[in-house]
């Protein structure tokens, strides 16, 4: 769903658009390698590189809101969000995975590859044998390293943190320096803007689901109202943290990224597709 920066912010609900640009890019790449002509390769050049003049530190702010489609959003009038988007790059449009369970599109959210590759399906976040494999045959567990594990080895200065209503989503993420859980979304927000004092925070995940909660309440549509209340009251948080953000010590100094994102939005009945 979004991306974001304060300054240039940007919100992406799909990077469709950007796979299409890149494939068309290797496209005509093949066709300029595959002229005939060939010219002389240029002599080799070497550069002295002094030190990185960049004093900027740059940091992110990912903001997942679990239930939420992108048709809602557009309709749903919500004025933090709306706010964001007037210096953003966003979408409305989906990009969905095979396997669309919670625990899947966290785990391709967080490591960046999809449910083919991490088999991460149910709420355990733990690979479950697929149970198919012969008398003698050996099926290795795949390991898929989450961005917080290198964010902990490039930048090790750089304090991580997830804070999430979902008991099990924290655990999979233990190895943050703050992985919380917490009981519901005003507490996520109160975690976030105390945490927003620490100078050393690098990295911060929330996770927002009471959309997702009342959607399945009721429906997931700004029809409904405890849908709709759900939202006005996640922007609202958003709002909260951003100003918290904004008011943070060191904040001209740095380069806040903000991604805006959901997991999962309506779910169909009796199937396991989603809709975003």
């Amino acid at each position: 769903m979004p991306a974001l920066k304060i300054k240039e912010n940007r919100i992406n609900f799909n990077i469709m658009a950007m796979i299409k640009r890149l494939g068309l890019c290797m496209m005509v790449m093949t066709l300029l390698g595959s002229a005939c002509k060939k010219y002389a390769d240029p002599p080799p050049y070497f550069e002295e590189y002094g030190e990185d003049s960049v004093t900027t530190q740059r940091k992110v702010l990912i903001i997942s809101i679990d239930g939420l489609s992108g048709a809602q959003l557009e309709k749903a009038n919500l004025p933090n969000l709306q706010k964001l988007t007037e210096t953003a790059k966003y979408s409305y449009a989906q990009l969905k995975n095979v396997n669309s369970t919670d625990a899947a599109s966290w785990t391709t959210l967080l490591t960046g590859v999809g449910f083919g590759k991490h088999q991460i399906y149910d709420s355990t976040f733990q690979y479950v044998p697929s149970g198919d494999i012969s008398e003698g045959e050996d099926e290795s567990t795949p390991y898929v390293p989450n961005v917080i594990n290198y964010i902990q080895q490039t930048k090790p200065g750089y304090k991580t943190a997830l804070i999430t209503p979902w008991q099990n989503l924290a655990k999979y993420v233990a190895v943050a320096d703050y992985p919380y859980a917490v009981n519901n979304d005003a507490s996520v927000k109160d975690s976030a803007v105390a945490l927003m004092r620490l100078n050393t925070l690098g990295v911060m995940f929330l996770d927002f689901n009471s959309a997702e909660l009342a959607g399945n309440a009721g429906k997931y549509d700004i029809s409904d109202a405890g849908y709709k209340g759900a939202l006005d009251k996640i922007d609202g948080y958003i709002g909260e943290v951003v100003t918290a953000l904004k008011a943070r010590a060191n904040y001209n100094a740095e380069d806040w990224l903000i991604m805006i994102t959901s997991p999962r939005g309506e779910v169909l009945m009796n199937q396991n597709q989603v809709l975003l």
